[in-house]
């Protein structure tokens, strides 16, 4: 690593590592939060306020909004980190059933499109009628629609459209 490198690999790390984390969001938090920092900061406040419980536990007790927001951030970090093979695996396939509609309420229908593909492919996949191999296709397509179809501005835009939702 170069040193410019380091040098925003620092700036990154200490962003990460620095940012406040709020078990309690209020109305000044959400609107003094910028637009790329806000699905973290939800994010976060989920995370913190639902320590030891499953990704479905989790959503089961979140609202309409929450929801929205926290299904398809930990579908979009998954994709990244290993693809639908990931999500499926991590969530022990407890979000997929509400993913697909999470993202068509937020307005993602191709991404949705993809999401009906990939959850039709693993359950064949668990009733031993195709193999996991056969849904790697729809890891690049879904990364190459994240391209066009900004999932990050939707869901920056349903909160800022809806903050009492993410106030507790």
């Amino acid at each position: 690593m170069d040193r410019k490198q380091n040098t925003e690999f620092i700036k990154i790390f200490d962003k990460v590592t620095g940012r406040p984390i709020y078990k309690t969001l209020t109305l000044d938090v959400l609107t003094q939060t910028s637009d790329s920092d806000l699905t973290q900061l939800i994010i976060d406040n989920i995370e913190i306020n639902n320590k030891r419980k499953t990704d479905g536990e989790i959503y089961s007790n979140l609202n309409k909004g929450q929801q929205l927001v926290y299904s398809t951030h930990v579908l979009e970090t998954q994709i990244f980190d290993g693809g639908f093979g990931a999500f499926y695996f991590s969530t022990n396939s407890q979000l997929n059933e509400f993913v697909e509609t999470d993202l068509r309420a937020l307005g993602a229908d191709l991404l949705a499109d993809i999401v009906a593909k990939a959850n039709d492919i693993d359950r064949l996949v668990r009733v031993g009628k195709a193999i996991p191999e056969d849904i790697y296709p729809l890891d690049k397509e879904f990364s190459e629609t994240l391209e066009t179809e900004n999932l990050d501005r939707k869901r920056v835009n349903f909160i800022r459209d809806n903050p009492t939702q993410f106030i507790n």
